[in-house]
């Protein structure tokens, strides 16, 4: 299921949209030890990646 109109798909040979967990970082670190990553986390939330492949594969990235 997407929110995305049903002419998007049309538009592009192939449009997969793949599902996945996304961490959202709420506060700034570096060289952050592993111990204390969980002191950054803000949340989670479930992430939709649509990407038409047809496209990024023609821009060679």
């Amino acid at each position: 299921m997407t929110c995305l109109p049903s002419l998007a798909k049309s538009m592009h040979k192939r449009l997969p949209i793949m599902r996945a967990l996304a961490v959202v970082i709420g506060r700034k670190g570096k060289n952050i030890l592993a111990s204390e990553a969980r002191k950054h986390i803000f949340g989670y939330t479930i992430l939709n990646d649509v990407s038409a492949r047809d496209i990024q594969f023609k821009d060679k990235q």
